[in-house]
Formats: structure tokens, sequence, C-alpha cells
């Protein structure tokens, strides 16, 4: 008998305005999308739920800003590792307040390290 795992993958979070960000992040997001608007194989976004883990949908994160070369440049809902040929982000950018910090130099630091994100 063929089953179908119960997991899905939300493309966005009530806590993510999808799309709009704030200035900073809008200027970072599109002065990279600038420098890199002649390469095919560079994807530049932010906000936007990275998964990691196949099967788990909550092994996820969601950058400010972030940056993958060696992939294709199109919009994507969310991005998936496993779909990206394991492929993981090379450069990622939190903007830091004092009510995120802890969250962003914490928990999501050791994810970025995980991730390999150098």
């Amino acid at each position: 008998m063929w089953y179908r795992h119960p997991c899905s993958y939300k493309c966005t979070d009530k806590r993510i305005k999808y799309a709009v960000f704030s200035s900073l992040d809008t200027i970072l997001y599109q002065v990279l999308q600038l420098h890199f608007q002649n390469f095919s194989d560079v994807y530049i976004s932010g906000n936007l739920f990275i998964y990691y883990e196949q099967g788990n949908p909550e092994s996820v994160v969601a950058p400010d800003v972030f940056v993958v070369f060696g992939v294709k440049n199109h919009q994507r809902r969310s991005y998936k590792t496993w779909e990206e040929n394991n492929k993981t982000p090379d450069f990622i950018l939190e903007i830091t307040s004092f009510a995120t910090r802890s969250k962003d130099q914490g928990a999501k630091k050791g994810i970025y390290a995980f991730l390999g994100v150098k």
C-alpha cells in the first residue's frame, strides 16, 4: 500500500510580510540584484522560507536577505535545498534588532553554521 507523508511546506509565515522588506532590507536586496543582474546562476531573495530537511517542514529558516551561487535565478515560493541539488545559501544577512537579537545570534546563527554558510 502506498503511503503519502503528511507533511506540507508553507510558503509564507504570518510573522513575515511576503515581498515586503524594511527599508534597509530593500536597499541591500536591490543592491545585490543590481550587482548580479547579468548572472543567470545567482539567486537572491529575502524573507523567504529555506527548508533544509526533506520530510520535516519544521526544519526551516527565513533570513532577511540571502544569496545562492550556482542555482538558476527564477522566482520561488520557498527554497527547498533538496530541490536545488542540496545547495544552501552562500551568503546570509540578518538585520538584528533588540527584539530579534537573541534568536538571530543564537538559533538562527547555529542553523546557518549547520548549513555551511560562511
